[in-house]
């Protein structure tokens, strides 16, 4: 018997006459009996279709499968086994998950003091310097509001010049010192030429405020920029004869023009170190910045700048020996950024425009001042 007699129980020689012109009303009735359907045959079927059930039997009795195919293994289940979380951390961790016990394992106390300076490249650089804040008034002499608001003034209706070019003989004027040096129109006072680089002044007690400026600059942008060499240092000295009670001097720089019933470092691109307080400026009408104690009589103060590619850096000398220094776009404070042209820029400072010498003056005082220093002209920056 073929697969279709198997699931019908017919064989498979029937008569296929009902696809050759229709079919009787037996072959019909044959066709439309579905009574194999019905429920009296349900659960029913042929011997062949009962060969392919499959047979279970009561634990014991083989049935030919595999063993423990058709039936449970012999013997109890296995056991559940359910594991609780540890209530605690493992022996020698600690509650940041590292071991406090481990071979080598060292407790070291927290170091003391700020961290030391950066290794590069085995040089030791110090920690990049916290911004220290200029004063609001000088513990020294302090001029009127009206007098820096006159200064302010200035400024607006007179800006900096551009670096201006000099002719290869007034290059070398400027390498000898013979940079000369002039007073404002309302200086009370005397100034005497001793050399082509040295120069005698006497001022009055009613002296107000006033500026002396070098006729050529002791740095020219155009000329003097560090391109080929590494450094560019300016520098010259004032010895103090006599300075008399309320009575001020200072040393510094400035482009031009600046303002000259004012003190050098009160205003734009200027910077000064004054002798009442001690104080260095930059741009500062108010208080500047503590750096060193007030001149005295008989020394002799020298100011100098040290210029490197984009790098700045002045630096003060008593009686020929360099006592401080201080970089020109050193870090500045906050507030001081705020204050009406107090803020310290540096515009003008850095080797991007022509330097003069600026002495300032109030009151009685006598000095000497002399360019010139070719000792100095070889020093960089230090650090």
């Amino acid at each position: 018997m073929g697969l279709w007699s198997k699931l019908t129980g017919k064989d498979k020689q029937e008569d296929f006459s009902h696809l050759q012109g229709g079919s009787s009303g037996d072959d019909k009735k044959k066709k439309d009996d579905y009574s194999h359907l019905s429920g009296d045959n349900k659960g029913k079927g042929s011997k062949s279709e009962q060969e392919y059930r499959p047979v279970y039997r009561p634990p014991g009795e083989s049935s030919g499968a595999p063993p423990s195919y058709d039936m449970p293994p012999p013997g109890p289940p296995p056991p559940e086994h359910h594991f609780a979380p540890p209530s605690q951390l493992p022996p020698s961790f600690d509650y940041a998950g590292g071991s406090s016990s481990a071979p080598g394992y060292h407790d070291y106390p927290v170091p003391m003091g700020p961290p030391p300076g950066y290794m590069v490249y085995n040089v030791e650089i110090p920690p990049p310097a916290v911004p220290s804040r200029s004063k609001k008034y000088s513990q020294g002499l302090n001029a009127s509001e009206d007098d820096a608001e006159a200064g302010h003034q200035y400024c607006r209706d007179n800006p900096v010049s551009r670096p201006a070019y000099f002719p290869p003989e007034s290059l070398d004027r400027i390498a000898r010192g013979e940079v000369g040096l002039f007073m404002p129109a309302h200086f009370v006072g005397h100034l005497t030429p001793e050399s082509n680089r040295r120069f005698e002044i006497h001022t009055h007690k009613d002296t107000q405020d006033a500026t002396l400026l070098s006729g050529l600059p002791l740095y020219s942008a155009l000329a003097h920029f560090p391109r080929d060499k590494a450094y560019k240092t300016i520098y010259y000295e004032v010895k103090i004869n006599k300075l008399h009670d309320d009575s001020s001097l200072a040393i510094g720089f400035a482009n031009v023009p600046t303002p000259p019933m004012r003190l050098p470092g009160w205003h734009r691109g200027g910077l000064a170190v004054h002798s009442d307080d001690g104080n260095r400026y930059i741009n500062d009408p108010y208080g500047g910045k503590e750096f060193t104690r007030p001149f005295e009589e008989g020394e002799t103060i020298g100011l100098g700048v040290r210029f490197r590619m984009g790098m700045g850096q002045a630096f003060l000398t008593r009686n020929g020996r360099e006592v401080g220094s201080w970089m020109i776009d050193e870090p500045r404070d906050w507030e001081d950024t705020q204050r009406l042209n107090g803020d310290g820029n540096v515009n003008g400072l850095m080797g991007d425009n022509d330097l003069y010498a600026a002495i300032g003056v109030f009151g009685k005082v006598e000095f000497e001042v002399e360019f010139g220093y070719n000792e100095w002209q070889d020093s960089t920056i230090q650090h």
